[in-house]
């Protein structure tokens, strides 16, 4: 009788943990602050019992969320506890929780080790699966990770290829418009870059308009980022300081990652206006 009781407890802290994981990536797909505190609580429950695969996907989607908002706490940690999609003998029975995986491994070598010879070809396994009728949400996380794997190194045709496979699904209802909107701006830098501004400026647009009806104040904040860039090479101030103002209306005073952008256009700003000691004092 204790041994049953035992494995009924085990049992139930397994389902707790594992629900825990799927609050906190949905929460994580709809932009929630809530998810970061509901993926640790079921990272740490996992770490526990010694589940090295629920770890795993918790930290894959911590990776993932701490990328969006440009907070890379604990990112060694989570990638160390990843260690598993490396492995060729672990095969993933689920292949959203695969997707995952490897998107947020991705999201976590991108910044911390994009030298590493495990991404090219998690690259191309997250390409496999993105031609998969997978969760949708996923989907689009992990190919907005491909494309800002591609487009420092050029590769122009794979972020053509992630455009195409997911344009489809752009419409999907359980598509939440955090994902979609973060998925279009970064979209429209890389059509931009490709010389595509008809697809970069169709983006834009649908990220704003997507940003307007939802109060996307994340997805606000790069759009009016953009704006201030965007002003720089050809000195328009009136441009800049528009994307100034907008950019300071939205940003979120508790993410430091706002707030270190926000005194970078600051310093742009000010030397467009030939303000040299203010524009120090931002840039310091």
């Amino acid at each position: 009788m204790p041994n049953a009781r035992r494995n009924g407890a085990a049992a139930d802290a397994d389902t707790e943990s594992e629900n825990g994981y799927r609050v906190g990536l949905q929460a994580s797909h709809r932009g929630e602050h809530t998810a970061l505190q509901t993926l640790n609580t079921a990272l740490e429950m996992s770490l526990a019992r010694g589940d090295a695969k629920g770890a795993a996907l918790a930290s894959a989607a911590l990776l993932i969320g701490g990328q969006v908002r440009s907070n890379y706490r604990r990112f060694p940690e989570h990638i160390a506890r990843l260690a598993i999609v490396r492995d060729r003998d672990f095969s993933w029975l689920d292949r959203d929780e695969e997707l995952v995986a490897l998107a947020g491994l991705v999201a976590g070598l991108l910044f911390f080790a994009p030298a590493d010879p495990f991404l090219e070809p998690h690259v191309e396994r997250i390409m496999t699966l993105l031609e998969l009728n997978l969760d949708v949400n996923a989907r689009f996380a992990a190919g907005r990770l491909v494309m800002y794997y591609s487009e420092p190194r050029e590769m122009r045709a794979l972020g053509q290829r992630v455009y195409s496979l997911l344009r489809p699904s752009m419409e999907r209802e359980d598509l939440t418009p955090h994902r979609l909107g973060h998925w279009l701006v970064f979209w429209a830098r890389v059509a931009r870059y490709a010389k595509e501004p008809q697809q970069a400026q169709q983006a834009e647009q649908q990220a704003r308009r997507l940003a307007e009806d939802h109060k996307l104040q994340d997805v606000l904040f790069w759009l009016a980022v953009i704006d201030v860039y965007r002003s720089l090479p050809e000195r328009n101030l009136a441009q800049a300081e528009r994307g100034l103002v907008a950019a300071e209306a939205v940003a979120d005073p508790a993410h430091l990652g706002d707030m270190l952008r926000l005194e970078f256009l600051k310093t742009k700003v000010a030397r467009m206006k030939g303000q040299g000691d203010r524009a120090v004092f931002h840039a310091s």
